[in-house]
């Protein structure tokens, strides 16, 4: 009778041994299950965050200020108004007026025009590389001149008079990198213009900020 005990005691201790191994390895394998199933997840959600930005060329569009010269003479440029718009596609318009009261004899100085077309490649959510391709316009003064005017005595007396104004016009285009620097846009670059008058190409720079 005691041996049957002792059976029937030690099969029960071994199908308790049997179901909680059962058990264990069912635990685990639903933890590494989920384990996986988790880290598949956060990869996933890692690849659309980091890869899929939300920044595109639209967010760099501004309107500000900007100083453009040359190299060889940098005090003697012309700050000038300017908007660029960028869409999501990248293209869009710029236009400016600029100004070189000032900076120049003001016999010469005048006033500036630009209007173009921009392009702009976002190289990371704080900064994209643009350019611009556009027409320039420059209404300006000639200088002044003495002449001789003769009085009603018949006696002659020197006079200075100013020449005519004279509209000149030429191409540009403005390779530059653009900035986010909080809720400002900072950008600078090349200046590289072609003007009527002179049929040559001239390389300078331009700074500005805008927001």
């Amino acid at each position: 009778m005691k041996k049957h005990v002792i059976l029937v005691f030690l099969m029960a201790i071994s199908m308790m041994a049997s179901a909680q191994f059962v058990s264990g390895n069912n635990n685990r394998l639903n933890r590494s299950q989920s384990s996986s199933q988790y880290r598949g997840s956060m990869s996933n959600v890692d690849k659309t965050q980091y890869n899929n930005s939300d920044v595109d060329p639209s967010d760099f569009s501004y309107i500000g200020v900007e100083y453009t010269s040359s190299f060889e003479v940098p005090d003697m440029g012309s700050y000038s108004l300017c908007w660029q718009i960028f869409g999501m596609s990248g293209w869009g318009g710029e236009f400016g007026i600029g100004f070189n009261y000032g900076l120049i004899p003001s016999d010469y100085a005048g006033v500036q025009y630009r209007l173009g077309v921009v392009y702009g490649l976002v190289i990371s959510d704080f900064a994209m590389l643009s350019t611009s391709f556009g027409f320039d316009g420059n209404y300006h003064g000639t200088g002044s001149y003495v002449s001789l005017e003769q009085s009603s005595s018949g006696n002659y007396y020197p006079i200075t008079r100013s020449g005519d104004p004279k509209f000149d016009w030429g191409l540009s285009a403005k390779p530059q990198l653009i900035f986010k620097v909080g809720g400002m846009l900072l950008h600078g670059g090349l200046s590289i213009n072609w003007t009527e008058v002179t049929s040559k190409i001239n390389v300078g720079f331009v700074v500005g900020i805008g927001f």
